[in-house]
């Protein structure tokens, strides 16, 4: 005969609990059609087996989330030193420094459920932005960019 322990952590409500717990022992001797202790005894067995599999799943889907959000942080980092890069090396192209300048890298964030990643490879608009500082132009006093012939130069030079 099936017995079931239930435990205060059990996949079974309490109410259910307590049915089963009759029939296990003041009710033990009934039998209903399709319907006795071991009936009860097979399908709360299978809740507990089911809630098992459910926090397996819970965990690998956890650790697929934290994979998924390295692997986002990952990208970024390689993206913002790429951008970097391209800048540096886009110096006397306006019109890449331009395009350039237009991307936006934003926090990553893993998504919070499987629909939320995107399947399209195009942007993201739903993204939240965040404020980037722009690439700062020479001001015509700024000390780097004057000519040595102008009296400024000379004056900031011997600062």
């Amino acid at each position: 005969m099936q017995t079931l322990h239930t435990s205060p952590s059990s996949a079974v409500p309490p109410s259910l609990q307590a049915v089963l717990e009759l029939f296990e022992n003041d009710l033990a001797h009934l039998k209903f059609p399709d319907l006795d202790r071991a009936v009860l005894a097979a399908c709360a067995e299978r809740v507990e087996a089911q809630a098992a599999a459910l926090r397996q799943a819970e965990a690998a889907l956890l650790a697929t989330r934290e994979a998924l959000q390295d692997s986002l942080d990952a990208l970024q980092h390689k993206c913002q030193r790429a951008l970097a890069y391209a800048r540096i090396y886009a110096e006397d192209d306006v019109e890449l420094l331009g395009r350039l300048d237009a991307v936006e890298i934003v926090r990553a964030r893993g998504p919070r459920s499987v629909s939320s990643v995107p399947t399209s490879g195009g942007p993201r608009s739903d993204l939240p932005t965040r404020g980037r500082r722009g690439r700062r132009s020479p001001g015509a006093d700024d000390p780097l960019f004057l000519s040595p012939s102008t009296p400024e130069a000379s004056t900031s030079q011997a600062a």
